[in-house]
């Protein structure tokens, strides 16, 4: 028993480079998130969302804007979530080549972090479309009566 568990941590700690990237990515969005929550706050609501989102500019600053904060968000949320599945893959690739271990599980967090950045594309584009059409605010809050 004590063996396994043994073997279990030379495992892990063999991949520490990939586990602290990917905390520190996460931690890196969350801090941003946070901070743009705060800056939004005291300057005001809605109208700091308008003057630091550009969501009452032009078009591309809009939609600019409306991505980079669905691709920071996306990347803060759904980062933790590949922890699992990618400790499973860290381990198969080590029993395939443990020299490339590392890179291969690297890869495999990159690919899963870019298909949720993509998603923020289509994201933002809604995003900035119903702004435009004026049935979101600035914040992101519908307009509608219903």
């Amino acid at each position: 028993m004590h063996t396994a568990l043994r073997w279990k941590w030379v495992a892990a700690s063999r991949h520490a480079p990939v586990w602290i990237g990917m905390v520190a990515i996460a931690a890196l969005c969350w801090f941003y998130l946070v901070r743009m929550d705060q800056s939004m706050s005291a300057m005001g609501g809605a109208h700091a969302a308008q003057k630091s989102m550009a969501m009452n500019g032009d078009g591309l600053g809009q939609l600019g804007a409306a991505f980079a904060m669905w691709a920071v968000m996306m990347l803060a949320m759904m980062l933790p979530t590949v922890v699992p599945s990618a400790l499973l893959f860290s381990n198969l690739a080590a029993k395939r080549k443990a020299s490339n271990s590392n890179m291969a599980t690297a890869m495999y967090v990159a690919g899963y972090s870019a298909s949720w950045i993509l998603f923020a594309a289509p994201a933002a584009a809604l995003q900035a479309t119903l702004t435009a059409t004026s049935l979101l605010d600035p914040m992101a809050q519908s307009t509608s009566a219903l």
